[in-house]
């Protein structure tokens, strides 16, 4: 888009759009006020004259936090990160051979028990089926399951895998 006024602001502009920052006014309501000015000309205009709000100092706001606060927070970081190890190899040792086992996993309650997926061809699947594909190596298949009934297209344990938040580990 090009410049709308490439007109200096003249000094009536200039007091106007003063007095509009003092009193308040947005840069949209003052634009209107200007004739030929967008509120990116008048916000400009009030950065370059002093008017606008200063940016904060990085690290403003911020609190020190003490040596031993610290070392809390790296132990409670530690040890949910060690929870989180023993849940995830508990979980790949409950799994079934066969099953698939997702490569990133997050804990959000309990996990339905794994199961090994019955390899059906999109053409032998019913609408009762969990729908969640296979391996990508050969034909496509599909797990087959009976779907979970709040879900449209899975069974209950590809519905936890597939509705979980961002992961909190890798495999």
């Amino acid at each position: 888009m090009t410049n709308q006024h490439q007109n200096p602001w003249t000094e009536e502009e200039k007091k106007l759009a003063t007095e509009l920052k003092a009193a308040g006014v947005s840069a949209s309501q003052s634009a209107a006020q200007l004739p030929g000015r967008t509120r990116n000309a008048v916000i400009g205009f009030w950065q370059r004259e002093g008017l606008s709000s200063p940016r904060p100092e990085p690290g403003l706001g911020k609190t020190k936090r003490s040596p031993e606060e610290l070392e809390f927070r790296r132990q409670a970081a530690r040890e949910y990160r060690r929870n989180l190890r023993q849940q995830k190899k508990a979980f790949i040792e409950s799994a079934p051979d066969g099953a698939a086992v997702p490569r990133r996993i997050a804990y959000r309650g309990e996990c339905p028990p794994p199961v090994v997926p019955l390899g059906l061809s999109l053409l032998e699947l019913s609408d009762s089926q969990c729908k969640w594909p296979g391996d990508d190596a050969g034909p496509y298949t599909f797990c087959g399951h009976p779907r979970d009934a709040a879900s449209p297209a899975y069974c209950s344990y590809h519905r936890w895998i597939g509705t979980k938040p961002t992961p909190m580990w890798r495999a």
